[in-house]
């Protein structure tokens, strides 16, 4: 038996209705680009949280899909070691991985064969004339997992001359991208967000190449660029003390980062203009800021003290913002990023013209936190107690169900494995939801709950009551027992798709059309709208 990682809230998926998913930003392209280890783990981030609140292009194919939002993850390492996703074996999963992974085609590897050759050619010389060969694990981050033989990975000048080795491949691969995501749209807004650490080697190191060859390949589409740069007390936050090399290496990487990106934001003045030729004969001219928008992530709070889990909450800052802006809205003029750009230029450019030396201030920071409902939790909380009221009848209402059924035994044990998956992946999602209640508030949590499952109980035990669990259980197998359902028993994305859809639209389908208002008034008890805070 094994955990549907879509389905299991220790992996980041649960059960997800469609009503609860807001829409999608209309005629708009959004491109999403992580540099390193901190730039992808951003946009899986935010991958998972699209895949939660929006709406797919089609809610009712199984497997949801964002065809005008793409991601796109740039590393030295290999594609596994990006994505995280182990290979599957007759399309069943193996062991469980994290749900917010990337697919291989969301991947572009900077991983050079040779990579040891590249520091002994004569280019390379400039590289290290204090570099020597450190055991990978002197420098290695705690939280990563990667093979010994990449070593001095974080040397920014050799993860850059791996990027110029494949820049064309880059640059084929953004306008495939950008011509994909366009598809179906009418001279839609084109939005490339940048996400990059400022303290490692690959984002630090070619966040600039990338930024430029956006800006050539925007020049006829006229889209815009945003920067996420994130500062190094980010990164320096989930460094332990004892990892003295890498604590001092952050601040060093990052400060040659943050000079290199002050001086090409003050480009077109301060007479630096240049042209960089890069593979395939492409020349381009660095003659305006790199980004049209940067934003600098710090790990601090306002009075410059650190942030205890400042790299989650970072990232989580982020994301929100990301999503803010992915999401369609009732007035799309309020908040709208082609309704502020502009005052905002004007206001930068005021402050600029008031500083009495010269310097970039054309730099936004991001602050907060978000208040959300846990509707995943709380219809995963419903299905998982239906499984655990039946968990000692499986076998008996499977036998009964199929009894009279022309099934095959391949199919039938199919069918049976995939019961018994779900079983453990409702009975593991019980335990996590315990666990969950029994914890302590973080201090500095970015995400906080309007109301808890806890406090809504209740309400979804009044909900429960109102279904037979051993129907419900016949129910679904009928449900996957459907002549268009067959082949979606070797699929954990369809299967997925079918348990979303049947919670929805046979089991709780009025749960799901509460709003966010429904359970607030159940929180405080009132039917009063200024209690529960009307719109």
């Amino acid at each position: 038996m094994a955990i549907y990682p879509r389905l299991s809230l220790r992996y980041g998926g649960g059960i997800l209705s469609h009503k609860q998913q807001a829409e999608q930003e209309e005629n708009t392209v959004n491109i999403l680009i992580g540099l390193g280890g901190t730039g992808i783990d951003c946009i899986k981030t935010i991958k998972a949280a699209v895949r939660e609140r929006l709406l797919p292009d089609d809610p009712e194919v199984a497997a949801p899909e964002y065809s005008h939002i793409r991601f796109l993850g740039v590393d030295i390492l290999g594609v596994e070691q990006i994505s995280g996703k182990k290979k599957r074996k007759s399309g069943r999963w193996g062991s469980p991985e994290k749900m917010d992974v990337l697919e291989e085609e969301e991947i572009f590897s900077l991983w050079e064969p040779h990579l040891r050759q590249l520091l002994n050619s004569p280019r390379a010389i400039v590289l290290r004339p204090e570099l020597r060969w450190l055991n990978y694990r002197e420098l290695r981050d705690d939280s990563l997992d990667t093979d010994d033989s990449l070593i001095y990975y974080r040397c920014r000048q050799l993860n850059r001359l791996c990027f110029m080795k494949r820049s064309d491949k880059f640059a084929d691969k953004l306008e495939l991208m950008l011509e994909e995501a366009g598809k179906g749209l009418e001279k839609p807004d084109i939005r490339v967000h940048v996400f990059t650490s400022l303290s490692g080697a690959t984002g630090a190191g070619i966040f600039l190449d990338v930024c430029y060859i956006l800006r050539e390949i925007l020049k006829e589409r006229h889209g815009v660029i945003l920067g996420y740069f994130f500062l190094p007390d980010v990164n320096l936050s989930r460094i332990s003390l004892e990892n003295r090399l890498m604590r001092e290496h952050i601040p060093v990487a990052a400060y040659a980062a943050m000079k290199e990106l002050n001086y090409c934001m003050r480009i077109h003045e301060n007479g630096g203009a240049f042209t960089q030729t890069y593979k395939g004969g492409r020349k381009i001219p660095w003659t305006e800021p790199p980004v049209n928008f940067p934003f600098v992530i710090a790990g601090t709070r306002e009075d410059g003290a650190p942030l205890p889990n400042a790299y989650e909450y970072a990232i989580n800052l982020v994301s929100e913002y990301i999503l803010f802006h992915l999401t369609k809205r009732k007035n799309r003029h309020c908040y709208d990023l082609n309704c502020y750009m502009p005052q905002w230029s004007m206001n930068m450019t005021a402050c600029e013209q008031s500083c009495e030396i010269g310097a970039c201030v054309r730099y936004m920071t991001l602050v907060g936190a978000s208040a959300r409902l846990p509707y995943r939790e709380m219809n995963t909380w419903l299905m998982a107690e239906v499984f655990q009221k039946i968990s000692g009848k499986i076998g008996e209402l499977f036998n009964k169900t199929l009894k009279d059924k022309k099934i095959g035994g391949e199919d039938r044990e199919r069918l049976w494995e995939v019961l018994g998956n779900l079983q453990e992946t409702f009975l593991d999602n019980l335990k996590i939801l315990e666990e969950e209640e029994k914890k302590l508030p973080k201090e500095e949590e970015f995400f906080y709950d309007l109301i808890t499952v806890e406090e809504i109980k209740p309400e979804l035990e009044k909900e429960l009551a109102k279904v037979q669990p051993e129907e419900v259980l016949v129910k679904l197998l009928e449900r996957l027992l459907q002549e268009e359902n067959r082949e979606a028993l070797e699929d954990e994305e369809r299967i997925a798709g079918i348990l979303n859809r049947f919670f929805t639209e046979e089991i709780f389908p009025e749960f799901t059309d509460w709003s966010a208002e429904n359970f607030l008034r159940k929180k405080y008890k009132s039917e009063y709208s200024e209690v529960v805070g009307d719109e």
